[in-house]
């Protein structure tokens, strides 16, 4: 798992650990859920530099350990998505994509 940090429009901030990654969102490790239908920045490495984006925090998946929030991107610009779909090549196979990711969002 890749670490990823975020930040409210309000400024503040948190981290989390990358569970999986998509052209369309992912699925972030927290230690709590944070609200639905927030806006948040996004960031994480990858191998070609920092990927950012604006995303949609969508219902979260709790366990026993953890909670699993996933988000779906509102908007990335062209260098970020270019950097994520290198991610996301260089990492079929492992857990954190799978070959479904590489589909282009009908977007």
């Amino acid at each position: 798992m890749k670490p990823a940090a975020f930040r409210f429009e309000d400024g503040r901030h948190g981290l989390g650990k990358l569970r999986t990654i998509s052209l369309t969102g992912g699925l972030l490790r927290l230690s709590k859920p944070l609200v639905p239908g927030t806006l948040i920045e996004v960031i994480f490495m990858s191998n070609g530099g920092p990927v950012l984006g604006l995303a949609e925090l969508l219902p979260p998946v709790l366990d026993t350990l953890t909670c699993l929030q996933p988000f779906k991107f509102i908007m990335i610009d062209d260098d970020d998505y270019q950097r994520l779909g290198g991610l996301i090549r260089s990492s079929v196979g492992r857990k954190l994509v799978s070959p479904a990711s590489l589909r282009h969002p009908s977007i």
